[in-house]
This record gives structure tokens, sequence and C-alpha cells, in this order.
């Protein structure tokens, strides 16, 4: 179980699995088991929100009017910090600095980001 609380902790390109069937009424129904790529956390700003992108192409097509990515604001959805969201982290990237001053690399997969 992941809280709202530990997701707001993630970095952006960390990536999630779904736990429960997420319902984005009338576009798509996001299964349990879809993973997805967390994009923009600003679950700690002002709109605590976060979206994530789906691996799978066919439900970002679905996602369309929304740029084919996952919405979650857990205040619109009635959650507290406390309670379960509806995925749990698969990856979440170790950023640290490389030689090259404007690129880091994580320490687990080795991706790089600018």
């Amino acid at each position: 179980m992941t809280t709202w609380l530990e997701a707001s902790k993630l970095p952006d390109g960390s990536r999630v699995r779904f736990v429960h069937d997420h319902d984005i009424f009338p576009e798509a129904l996001v299964r349990a088991g879809t993973e997805c790529r967390i994009m923009e956390n600003s679950l700690n700003e002002g709109m605590a929100a976060m979206l994530l992108l789906p691996d799978d192409m066919d439900l970002q097509r679905k996602l369309e009017s929304w740029g084919g990515v996952i919405y979650l604001a857990p205040s619109q959805m009635g959650a507290d910090w406390n309670d379960e969201c509806p995925f749990v982290p698969i990856h979440v990237h170790d950023w640290k600095p490389t030689d090259n001053w404007l690129i880091d690399r994580c320490a687990i997969c080795g991706e790089e980001r600018a």
C-alpha cells in the first residue's frame, strides 16, 4: 500500500503500477496492473496533482483530451494524505550527479536526465 503522502515524494520519471482499477469517466478505465511513468509530480504544490503517462498506447489515445496522460488530484478524489493511492512504485530513480554538471544519472537503472 502506498499513501498519497508517500506518493508525493516520488521523483518525476519514476515508474508505478496501478493496484486498483481507476475510472476516468467517460474516457477510460485504467485497469489494475497498468504501468505508467510519472511525468509530473506536483502533489506538494498549490494545485496538488500528478500526471502519469501510461505505457499502453490505446489508453493514451483514449485520454487524448487529457494530453494522453492520467491526471490524479487526491483532493478532487476526496482523499486525505494518509489514504491509499491507486498505484505502487515499481522503480524509483536515485539521481546522482555525473562528471558533466548538466546531467544526472540514476544509480539504479543508468537512465540520464538533463
